[in-house]
């Protein structure tokens, strides 16, 4: 039996699919909201940060390589071609590990400040849970605005 909490969260998020034209199926409306405790933790905000440096990276057009070069060449004074290769595979492992959280915030904050990233109008969404909602809801809520994006660029 599912809690009211989450009865109402489903009802939401399914009217709300049906108003945007993302219709989602039951069986997703309840993979969102029967999250386990503990899966809101570190690795999940991480995998968040990651997922938004490559998106950036790829909406700017760059490698991966290309964005460490970036990064590297804003962070040092002298530009040693052995120590921005080694930097770039320490980027690439970076992005491939579940840490460093904070390292890959500034690497992001360093190509969003890049004119091509002012260019391409980027701006870096920061969501800051108040303990009001459960996070079931919260997780379908995201589900739900990243819906409400894909329309938006589409149209």
């Amino acid at each position: 039996m599912l809690r009211p909490s989450v009865n109402f969260a489903r009802l939401f998020i399914m009217i709300i699919s049906l108003n945007l034209d993302c219709v989602m199926s039951l069986s997703e409306t309840d993979s969102y909201l029967h999250t386990e405790k503990g899966q809101m933790g570190t690795p999940k905000k991480e995998s968040q940060i990651k997922l938004e440096l490559v998106a950036l990276i790829n909406m700017l057009g760059w490698s991966r390589n290309q964005a460490a070069r970036y990064i590297y060449t804003e962070t040092h004074d002298f530009d040693d071609d052995s120590e921005i290769r080694k930097f770039e595979a320490n980027f690439i492992k970076a992005l491939q590990r579940d840490q460093n959280q904070d390292r890959l915030e500034v690497y992001f904050d360093i190509l969003l400040a890049s004119p091509e990233a002012e260019a391409i109008d980027f701006v870096k969404n920061k969501y800051i849970p108040l303990d009001v909602i459960s996070s079931s809801l919260s997780e379908s809520m995201k589900d739900i605005s990243k819906c409400i994006t894909k329309t938006l660029k589409s149209e």
